[in-house]
């Protein structure tokens, strides 16, 4: 086992993601690939993109969540 891999193995495998429209479907493909790999997916964009969508209304609820320590294992 490399030490990459060492080092994935140990990491907590939840992820937050966010986009507004103009990320919504490459958003949509890495999720798809993320929990192929395993990981937990916490979606904090909306669920289908919207021409008016603003992507701070999605990435500071998720900037929140990560300043909380919601995503460090401990």
């Amino acid at each position: 086992m490399t030490d990459l891999q060492n080092i994935l193995s140990k990491t907590q495998k939840i992820i937050g993601v966010a986009a507004d429209h103009g990320g919504y479907e490459l958003k949509e493909y890495l999720v798809r690939m993320l929990r192929e790999a395993g990981y937990e997916i916490i979606d904090y964009g909306d669920g289908q993109p919207k021409l008016d969508d603003d992507y701070p209304d999605f990435v500071v609820p998720l900037a929140r969540a990560v300043a909380r320590g919601e995503y460090i294992e401990e």
